[in-house]
């Protein structure tokens, strides 16, 4: 992962469990911190969720990873434009 103002520090999966149906259900998600340049912490978790078991473990995982790369894409940016508009 190539950012420029955010320091990945862990990537991690997590599972919570909902009720659907008077059952609990088990899903996972993927869970990204990061810190940035003033050391503040930037916690973020995956959009998506799948139920476990998983289906195809390999190609969900890879897309938890994706959804929250993209995230740190996203973060990333705005601390640029954020640092951008402090040194203008």
């Amino acid at each position: 992962m190539n950012t420029n103002y955010l320091k990945v520090t862990t990537i991690r999966p997590f599972t919570t469990t909902k009720k659907v149906e008077g059952k609990k259900v088990l899903y996972r998600g993927m869970e990204l911190i990061a810190y940035t340049p003033t050391n503040r912490k930037v916690k973020l978790e995956s959009n998506l969720v799948f139920e476990l078991p998983l289906i195809d473990d390999e190609k969900q995982t890879q897309a938890l990873v994706k959804d929250v790369y993209e995230q740190l894409l996203v973060e990333d940016k705005k601390l640029e434009l954020f640092y951008k508009q402090i040194k203008s």
